[in-house]
């Protein structure tokens, strides 16, 4: 205090080393007696004689302050009990180089008294308790001083609006006024720890207002020191919490019932919050992901590259995505994208990051089944040009030898033998031809949609043996032993006979072909339930088992020197489906041979009972044409081999035959004959026109 003292101008007077106790509960020794050696403020001084010493001297320094300029933080800091009254600013005395004057103490306080004191604790003391109370006062948030025992010695305006009460309502009052119980322990605890730790602490607390508002708040609390560093007091500052956790309760609903997984982490990747999609995902409890490090869930290297990608988030505050694979609870790896950005606090400090992440396994799916599918389309291009390549050839063969053959006969056989041998090759590959040709119709009619099935009460046994007939002959060239097993209490069904005896044809037709010569082949028909089962097996070529799959696909074909379209297994899986069935493939391999099963519902499982149809033999290609004697036919195609043919046949039958070249003509020569019968061409242009069902019923034909 010297160097201050002297530059004040002030002088002590009295022992300070002995304190009388006065009768106002002080002693000297609270005071100082004052000598004035100087003005106290140069443009304040008048001088006049006098006895030198201060007036007042011997009171305690509160006497000299008006009392509302005092607080009781700064009273406590001083150590003094402010419970005289308070006194008028008084005069004060003093002698300056031999003159005598007189001098008004200054009405500012903080001047006088940052001067005064017994030693620099005290002033060190009396600073800090008025840089408190400016900061107490101007602070914008709530912010209040208390004792260690928690009574509330000093609080802004803004506590007082906060709790809804008058400023005296709050001062020298427990904190426990304002917190429950256990909130209360738990304020006394971190008092403890700031004095004791010389840390700050956060908490969350609930105050009640004078209303009766429990208040949500976050308290930040730290020590009040004296000069010494010793431990005066708590500051507490309070954050109104209120419109913060209504946009955190907004935010989490957000979360909550987002339909992408979405979680919230800290800065080191520790999960904090997820919603149900991602326990969803992952098949974890909440309590197996929260407060759990991603690195639980994701690789090493996928953790390092997140921490990266959260680094540039929050440095950048751009938006980062990453590809992660997550490990399931069942250990399945899930393919993810993660769609990571900064998650920041009001003050926009970034404290963590936001996740959102996207199941790929859908997509990925949808990624192969189009690679899949583009793949098959590039395999059924191949197909397609192999098959016109194909088609060409096996439409030429026949056609070459019944060319060849006709032109023989043409110029004469005298051998009758040879001739007959010649007419046998015409017709079988006329056959074949015509079967080439009726399957290419068929794969167009179940391409278009127009392959139609006409449903009767069929006996399957019968439709069988039909078709066992039908292949005997080549079975025999091949000397190939058909072995038939057929149970007569499979059935009856109700099915299109025609097309239900093509299926069973081409699969005996097709084990007959891939067998080799003196081999066997066997047909079973037995009931299995409420189906009709028949299975063809032969020990032929087998199937290759990247073959297997696509058997039944149009345009494939298991061993191309055996000949044919590769149409037929496709015709036969499409005439079944249509029945409500199902066929199926097997083969152990190459060389193995080969079993196809047909299962189709019988008559009991799919309703109604039809006409019986007749044996599948009558009305094949055997039956005699029925006379038809009187009858007036109408025949029309534009091609002129065929309409010559037609004509023909049909008159050798007894018809009176008129034909026309086109659908005009055909109209025209509908109109003027008026025919029994109209046989055309229904692929010819036009050929719409004359149909049946447009021509007037008068004049439809029977």
């Amino acid at each position: 205090m010297q160097h201050v003292e002297g530059k004040a101008g002030l002088a002590r007077s009295g022992d300070p080393g002995h304190g009388r106790h006065r009768p106002d509960g002080h002693t000297d020794a609270d005071s100082l007696e004052i000598v004035l050696s100087g003005p106290l403020n140069e443009d304040e001084s008048t001088v006049h004689g006098g006895g030198g010493k201060v007036a007042g001297v011997g009171g305690p320094v509160p006497h000299f302050l008006p009392r509302p300029r005092w607080s009781p933080a700064s009273t406590k800091c001083l150590g003094n009990r402010p419970r005289a009254p308070v006194r008028p600013l008084p005069r004060l005395r003093g002698e300056r180089q031999g003159e005598q004057g007189k001098k008004r103490v200054s009405t500012f306080p903080t001047v006088v008294l940052g001067s005064l004191g017994r030693d620099s604790t005290l002033d060190d003391n009396v600073r800090s308790t008025l840089a408190a109370d400016v900061i107490v006062a101007n602070a914008p948030d709530p912010v209040f001083v208390c004792d260690l025992r928690g009574k509330i010695l000093e609080a802004n305006a803004a506590v007082s609006q906060l709790l809804g009460l008058r400023r005296d309502e709050v001062l020298e009052q427990s904190v426990s006024r304002f917190l429950s119980p256990p909130e209360t322990q738990e304020f006394v605890a971190a008092v403890r720890e700031v004095v004791d730790r010389g840390v700050t602490r956060n908490l969350r607390l609930h105050p009640g207002s004078a209303s009766g508002e429990v208040i949500p708040t976050t308290l930040n609390a730290s020590a009040l020191r004296d000069g010494a560093g010793r431990a005066i007091g708590v500051i507490g500052i309070l954050r109104d919490m209120r419109e913060l956790d209504k946009a955190r309760a907004y935010a989490e609903s957000l979360i909550k019932n987002a339909p992408d997984p979405v979680f919230v982490s800290d800065l080191r990747g520790k999960i904090l919050q997820a919603n149900d999609a991602v326990f969803e995902l992952l098949g974890f409890r909440p309590d197996e992901v929260i407060e759990q490090s991603l690195s639980r869930i994701i690789s090493a290297e996928e953790t390092r590259e997140f921490i990266a990608a959260l680094r540039e988030v929050v440095e950048r505050g751009v938006t980062r995505n990453v590809r992660l694979n997550p490990r399931s609870a069942a250990g399945e790896v899930i393919p993810t994208t993660l769609n990571a950005s900064a998650l920041r606090d009001p003050d926009g400090t970034v404290i963590g990051a936001i996740g959102i992440l996207r199941d790929m396994r859908a997509y990925e799916r949808v990624v192969r089944d189009l690679e899949q599918s583009r793949r098959e389309l590039r395999e059924a291009d191949k197909a397609k040009d192999h098959f016109l390549a194909m088609v060409s050839h096996e439409l030429r063969t026949p056609l070459t030898a019944m060319l060849g053959w006709a032109r023989v006969l043409r110029v004469g056989f005298q051998d009758a033998v040879r001739a007959a041998r010649g007419l046998e090759v015409i017709e079988r590959n006329t056959k074949l031809l015509a079967q080439l040709i009726e399957d290419l119709l068929d794969v167009s009619r179940i391409v278009t949609g127009k392959l139609r099935i006409e449903r009767r009460q069929v006996d399957p046994v019968a439709i069988v043996e039909a078709a066992i007939e039908a292949v005997q002959g080549v079975a025999d060239a091949k000397d190939i032993e058909l072995h038939a097993s057929l149970d007569p209490d499979a059935g009856p069904l109700l099915a299109d006979p025609d097309r239900l005896q093509q299926v069973v044809w081409n699969l005996l037709s097709n084990a007959i072909k891939f067998s080799p010569a003196r081999a066997r082949v066997g047909i079973r028909l037995e009931c299995a339930g409420s189906l009709a089962r028949i299975t063809v097996s032969d020990e032929g070529a087998g199937i290759k088992p990247e073959l297997l799959p696509h058997i039944f696909d149009r345009f494939r074909q298991g061993e191309r020197s055996s000949g044919g379209l590769g149409l037929g297994l496709a015709i036969v899986r499409h005439i079944v489906e249509l029945h409500g069935g199902a066929v199926r493939a097997q083969s152990a391999g190459e060389r193995q041979g080969a079993t196809f099963t047909v299962e189709l519902p019988t008559l009991n499982e799919t309703g109604t009972v039809a006409a019986a149809a007749p044996h599948p033999g009558e009305g094949s290609a055997r039956t005699r044409l029925a006379p038809l004697q009187g009858a007036r036919l109408l025949v029309v195609d534009d091609d002129t081999d065929t309409r010559e043919l037609l004509s023909m046949i049909l008159q050798e039958a007894g018809a009176d035959v008129t034909t026309a070249g086109s659908a005009n003509e055909g109209l025209a020569a509908f109109e003027r004959q008026r025919p029994d019968v109209l046989v055309s061409d229904i692929g010819m242009p036009g050929s719409r026109r004359i149909c049946p069902s447009r021509l007037s019923p008068a004049s439809s034909p029977r």
